[in-house]
């Protein structure tokens, strides 16, 4: 049986960069995501790391249908997302559900939070559900959350920063979605009560069988939460594998100074063996050859002037590297 449940081929995303003011002319293309490709499976997490302006939002956008792909493909249950059409495109997006950073910006202040969590069941199914229908859903989307139904009376701002981002749960809950997008969902949190909220999400989608697209740059949320990870940079997938696999044994070297810098107890690494240096090249215009090969400690020739491409190197883990060639 096939459990696939989101599989992405080829995907590119590339912004036109424009000059002038009365006419404006193309000049170049900003290559937010340039060529990747991943699967997430029902009840796991996939994460996509990386420094910031590496293309993992962007992806997200994609998914989500707020940005068109340049080229490649979404496949959801095997669909191709941007084919779907009426019913169907309505059913993808009711299946499809996004918890934000920050919950205190994503839910409206004036609305309780009873219409809050219910907004999404009136939009797609307001002619199809009765009043009392809409608040038992209510009641026990909040209570699957750690939430009293009480809470309903309430309103945003009553409630603390790791309570609000239950209640942004519970509204992307409210549709039984196949997948969620979790965008930085604990960062915006105090240290005290991340694992309360990252503890919430592995035991809803053991007990729901949803899965997770989870955008994140801090590693331990990431090796906690992720079941599969994949690493970008400038657009690209540098390494893809099973989380704990590439947490104990990271292939790329841009993986190496990722993980030493931010689990610097890494016993694995050894500390100053990889350290990031210098900037991340525009995506306007990137180096030619391997794209890090500017920030790279074991650089060669080769990297300058050849794209390494993904390749598996051992069952499931794949690296785009020459050193690995």
């Amino acid at each position: 049986m096939n459990d696939t449940i989101l599989e992405i081929q080829g995907l590119k995303k590339h912004f036109p960069v424009t000059s002038g003011v009365l006419v404006s002319r193309p000049v170049g293309w900003v290559r937010a995501v340039d060529d990747i490709g991943f699967s997430i499976r029902k009840g796991e997490t996939f994460a996509l790391v990386g420094e910031s302006g590496c293309g993992k939002t962007t992806t997200a956008k994609v998914i989500l249908l707020l940005e068109r792909p340049t080229d490649g493909s979404v496949k959801f249950h095997g669909k191709n997302i941007y084919n779907l059409k009426g019913k169907n495109l309505r059913q993808y997006r009711a299946s499809t559900q996004v918890v934000l950073q920050d919950p205190s910006s994503s839910l409206n202040p004036k609305m309780r939070v009873g219409s809050i969590v219910a907004e999404p069941l009136l939009v797609n199914n307001g002619a199809s559900m009765s009043s009392k229908a809409v608040k038992q859903r209510v009641d026990e989307v909040l209570l699957q959350v750690g939430l009293q139904p009480e809470a309903a009376r309430r309103f945003p701002h009553e409630f603390s920063g790791g309570q609000k981002q239950r209640i942004a749960l519970a509204r992307a809950l409210s549709l039984s979605p196949d997948l969620i997008v979790l965008d930085e969902p604990v960062s915006a949190l105090d240290v005290s009560i991340r694992a309360q909220a990252m503890n919430l999400f592995k035991d809803l989608q053991a007990e729901l069988g949803v899965a997770y697209l989870l955008i994140a740059h801090d590693l331990a949320t990431v090796r906690y939460m992720a079941h599969e990870v994949g690493v970008m940079y400038l657009g690209r997938l540098a390494e893809r594998s099973l989380s704990e696999e590439l947490f104990t044994n990271p292939l790329h070297p841009y993986t190496k100074a990722l993980i030493a810098a931010t689990l610097p107890s890494h016993p694995d690494l050894i500390s100053g063996e990889e350290v990031l240096s210098g900037e991340v090249p525009s995506p306007l215009n990137p180096p030619p050859g391997c794209r890090f090969h500017g920030r790279c400690s074991h650089v060669m020739p080769v990297c300058r002037e050849v794209d390494p491409l993904l390749k598996e190197q051992a069952k499931g883990h794949f690296v785009a590297c020459h050193l690995f060639e």
